[in-house]
């Protein structure tokens, strides 16, 4: 989709981006895609100020084998 012009900085109505939806459920992959693709604010906040890596230290659902 990426390829095809998807604007991955859209946001839901929470203000959760592509970037934070697949840090939080561990989709690595996904991750790596959307930062290679650019255009990515790695910053950016939702509407409770809360950041990609701030959703994937405070998850208490991690992925198998990740560190807490």
């Amino acid at each position: 989709l990426l390829h095809h012009g998807a604007d991955a900085s859209l946001v839901n109505c929470s203000g959760w981006n592509a970037l934070m939806l697949a840090a939080l459920h561990g989709h690595g992959a996904v991750v790596r895609a959307l930062l290679r693709h650019g255009g990515q604010h790695v910053d950016a906040q939702d509407h409770m100020g809360e950041t990609a890596i701030y959703k994937v230290s405070s998850s208490s659902s991690r992925p198998p084998g990740t560190a807490g």
